[in-house]
């Protein structure tokens, strides 16, 4: 029998909502022809009811998911606080622009108990140093960070001055302990 992304995930995201105990969700959105944005927010819906999540990882590698898409998983995020470890993986995401990244980012800010954060953020033609502003603010909120690790595509401009502004919020962090960085344009 032949499922649409839309119904599995809306299959997934009943079922999760009754896991409120869980505390490790990986997600893996590869490259199969039926995801949605849709299906992406339905999934999201989902992971905010699990509020003793602990770690999660999403890898989401679909030129279809944009800003709604990341939006919807920055509108879970703030729902969980008691998230340590989070690791998100938007590569090939072509559709993301600044707008998705500042929306992801309001949700990332609230999880500030973050210990171990990796993102990748790459394949968007319209992530620009404005999205690394807003990642930056809400990575500063994190005092708590042993483990950071950022890959992200800036286009068509210099990130020299934002970088600075990332480095500086990151040299406060006392506890940090491995720290990665990749810039490309």
């Amino acid at each position: 029998m032949l499922i649409s992304s839309s119904k599995m995930f809306a299959l997934v995201h009943e079922r999760i909502k009754g896991l409120v105990s869980l505390q490790f969700v990986n997600i893996y959105i590869g490259r199969f022809h039926g995801i949605t944005e849709a299906a992406l927010e339905r999934l999201s819906q989902g992971l905010k009811e699990l509020n003793q999540l602990r770690k999660i990882i999403i890898n989401c590698h679909h030129w279809k998911i944009g800003d709604n898409g990341i939006k919807s998983i920055g509108n879970a995020l703030k729902r969980l606080g008691s998230l340590e470890e989070m690791s998100t993986d938007f590569q090939e995401c072509e559709r993301i622009s600044d707008f998705g990244v500042k929306k992801f980012s309001q949700g990332l800010k609230e999880c500030k108990g973050l210990k171990r954060l990796k993102l990748s953020l790459s394949g968007g033609e319209e992530i620009t140093n404005k999205g690394l502003d807003s990642l930056s603010e809400a990575i500063s909120r994190m005092i708590y960070l042993e483990s950071v690790e950022i890959i992200f595509r800036i286009n068509g401009e210099n990130p020299d001055f934002r970088l600075r502004n990332l480095s500086l919020s990151l040299g406060k962090f006392e506890d940090l302990k491995n720290l990665r960085l990749c810039f490309s344009g």
